[in-house]
């Protein structure tokens, strides 16, 4: 178990992250019920995320989650039905981006996933280990290290503060610093 779990009061469930090693590194998020300890249906579930770029290790146009590079550092966040993973860097180690995505809380589906530097590198959300804020409408977080060209029309905020909106199957960042 990484990072700080979260507890829904209301159906008993606490929420939490593991890695484990399957010829490679795991990443799954798991739904317990907290008076049983027993799986909740669709537990756990594997994280693997993907979007569209040109970055760092991208495979014809697609970057994705590294397992072994990421690590699994801020505290869950559970908002309007939805589990939120962010993820840094595992030592600064290797290819890696800051991620950041949505799971429904009741099948722990992927409902979105961002990534902070697309067609760059790295762009770590660190938190500090604290969960993504919120005021029960947006997400607010701060990613580090790595490329940002949004100031140049680009896509990529790295070493920024976001204000994020989760739409249906998607994150849009709201605004930036």
């Amino acid at each position: 178990v990484l990072s700080t779990p979260v507890i829904d009061l209301e159906t008993q469930t606490i929420y939490l992250v593991s890695r484990t090693w399957e010829e490679k590194a795991v990443y799954k998020l798991n739904a317990l019920d907290i008076r049983t300890g027993e799986a909740r249906p669709g537990s756990p579930t594997v994280i693997e995320l993907s979007v569209p770029g040109t970055g760092l290790n991208n495979v014809d146009g697609v970057v994705s989650l590294d397992s072994y590079n990421q690590l699994q550092r801020p505290g869950l966040l559970l908002l309007n039905g939805f589990v939120y993973v962010a993820f840094g860097s595992n030592n600064d180690f290797g290819q890696w981006f800051g991620w950041l995505a949505a799971y429904n809380a009741e099948t722990l589906k992927l409902d979105a996933a961002f990534n902070v530097a697309p067609n760059g590198y790295f762009g770590g959300i660190w938190m500090a280990g604290a969960a993504i804020a919120t005021d029960d409408e947006f997400l607010y977080l701060a990613t580090a290290n790595g490329v940002n060209t949004v100031v140049g029309d680009g896509q990529d905020y790295a070493l920024s503060i976001l204000k994020m909106k989760q739409t249906p199957g998607t994150f849009e960042v709201a605004d930036y610093y």
